[in-house]
């Protein structure tokens, strides 16, 4: 398909820089000079053929002279310069097929004029002689034969006076001379109108209109081809944006069934995290019932030793013995400490269980007011483990300088999925940047995350989450909340963590989520959510998950979490 589309859109760049005026022009010019140039070469052959045919004319007067003889010449010289050659052209025409000439006759006389003789129309066969009230035209044949003379005067037998006399036939080759007894007669052949007339020029008439007809087409067809490449180029780039709009939906179809499949792989264990949590928390409510009786019952029994030692100070031999074997001294010095100790633990594992009932929320529906510095409070205390110090690097700080802001509307358990998910990244980050500089024996800087809280402009909440860890490309940067995208292993992420992230925050709340970072000068994470705002319904197809699939998510997360790392990209 990109092939057959990169194809046509070469014969389309083709087609579009045609100038069609231009070449059209090129092709009028063309063809004027190829019908200049065949007029040309047709004017030279009809000036050829009349110089053959005043050859063939020349050749055969003086035959009848030479070897006919069919004139006497006693007879000669009893005839006119007229009648001499009436006498000559009724032999001498015969077999000549002369057509469309007129053969002008003059002699020369004693003060050295030419005087014209007789004017022979061959068409007509009409001899005329006095030229006076019947001149021959002249006008447009000096193509023909240069020896023809404008006339310089109205007097229509001066242009005939003004003939240029040579008995050279290629200098002047309509003009000949005969020597007939003691005259000399020229003659000239002079062509008709109809012998230079348009239809002789067939071959330039034929290339002008034929080129005209095929100029005509091909600018038309050169037009339509255009027009027609320009709605094929339409329907194309038709074509092109539909391709693309189905390619980006396929994507994002894969994309959503991609988070769909890894989302209900993590259901079962979301719900077993659920469970777990539950059946927890009712041996816990026992656990923390019981030890405050406890606590006292070992007061009172504590209490009531003390006074069995004060009023009986010499006990029998047996409890003597018993005594020193079980140390009761330190019996009675210990067992409130282990009480003690036993209630922190039970403190400390309510806390650790309220968390995870904080960060999961499975139940929630409906937005509700969110204690942003609770659900922070709560992702740290469920990512305790990975913030102490481990054998490669020094415990990581936690820099908390938190504002005084408002609750804000929402689901806490996805907000506190994308607090989870960033400062999960950032604790990668950094685990990442020790290790080594470990490898490399160079100077350990400690790690720090910092978390800042704030009321920003336009009713929002402002949460930023900046790690010293060594930042990102520009490359990393533009691709980090595309779905799948991940720079860590394939045991390690799957890239959907930050996709999840900007779906929640800027689908599901309406906020905006923004990542700023440079290489060796850390990341900072913004996120802005509104204090308040009106439930909008979640969008479908990939463009965001339901509330159920997103709490889906977060369980795997903090179980990931738990032990010590997590699916999410690196930022």
């Amino acid at each position: 398909m990109t092939y057959f589309l990169d194809r046509n859109r070469r014969a389309i760049a083709l087609y579009r820089n045609v100038p069609v005026t231009a070449l059209t022009i090129l092709s009028a010019i063309f063809a004027m000079i190829l019908a200049s140039a065949t007029w040309q070469w047709e004017r030279r052959e009809l000036r050829n053929s009349l110089q053959i045919q005043a050859d063939r004319l020349q050749h055969s007067l003086e035959q009848q002279f030479s070897t006919q003889q069919k004139i006497r010449p006693e007879q000669i010289e009893k005839l006119t310069s007229s009648e001499l050659i009436q006498a000559l052209l009724e032999h001498s025409l015969r077999g000549l097929n002369l057509t469309e000439l007129e053969i002008y006759f003059w002699q020369g006389n004693l003060k050295q004029e030419l005087e014209p003789v007789a004017l022979y129309k061959v068409n007509e066969r009409l001899f005329v002689n006095n030229l006076e009230e019947n001149p021959p035209s002249l006008i447009g044949r000096g193509w023909l034969c240069p020896e023809f003379a404008p006339p310089t005067s109205s007097a229509s037998g001066q242009a005939f006076r003004q003939l240029r006399r040579s008995r050279n036939s290629v200098t002047l080759p309509c003009q000949r001379s005969l020597k007939v007894s003691d005259r000399e007669i020229s003659w000239l052949l002079i062509p008709t109108a109809q012998y230079i007339a348009p239809d002789q020029y067939w071959r330039t008439w034929s290339i002008i209109i034929g080129s005209t007809a095929l100029i005509t087409f091909l600018s038309i067809y050169l037009r339509a081809s255009q027009r027609y490449m320009l709605q094929i180029e339409q329907l194309l780039r038709k074509q092109t944006e539909k391709a693309n709009t189905l390619q980006e939906t396929l994507t994002e179809l894969q994309n959503t069934q991609a988070m769909l499949v890894h989302s209900e792989r993590m259901s079962a264990l979301g719900q077993m995290l659920a469970g777990i949590i539950h059946e927890i928390k009712n041996p816990l409510h026992f656990l923390g019932g019981n030890l405050v009786p406890l606590q006292d019952y070992c007061e009172s029994l504590l209490t009531l030793l003390k006074l069995y030692q004060e009023y009986y100070p010499e006990p029998v031999e047996a409890i003597v013995d018993y005594s020193e074997e079980s140390d009761l001294e330190f019996m009675m010095e210990d067992f409130p400490d282990l009480l003690k100790s036993m209630k922190v633990g039970t403190e400390r594992i309510a806390q650790i269980v309220q968390s995870m009932r904080t960060f999961s929320h499975v139940d929630e529906s409906t937005m509700k007011p969110v204690d942003i510095h609770e659900g922070l409070d709560s992702t740290l205390l469920i990512l305790y483990n990975r913030l102490k110090a481990k054998d490669y690097r020094s415990e990581i700080a936690v820099i908390k300088e938190y504002g005084e802001i408002p609750k804000v509307e929402g689901y806490s358990g996805q907000i506190n999925q994308v607090f989870l998910n960033i400062i999960a990244n950032a604790i990668d980050v950094l685990d990442e940047r020790s290790k080594k500089q470990k490898e490399q024996d160079i100077y350990l800087e400690k790690g720090q995350i910092k978390i800042q809280t704030s009321v920003a402009r336009e009713n929002q909440v402002q949460i930023k989450i900046v790690d010293n860890g060594s930042g990102m490309s520009d490359e990393v940067k533009a691709k980090i909340f595309e779905p799948f995208f991940t720079t860590k292993s394939a045991d390690k992420g799957t890239g959907l963590g930050m996709s999840i992230s900007y779906k929640i925050i800027v689908d599901k709340h309406s906020g905006k989520l923004l990542c700023q970072s440079k290489m060796g000068e850390g990341t900072t994470f913004s996120i802005n959510l509104p204090i308040s705002r009106s439930p909008s319904p979640s969008k479908v197809g990939s463009q965001s998950l339901s509330a159920t699939q997103l709490n889906t998510c977060n369980y795997a997360i903090v179980l990931g979490a738990s032990h010590g790392s997590s699916p999410l990209v690196t930022s």
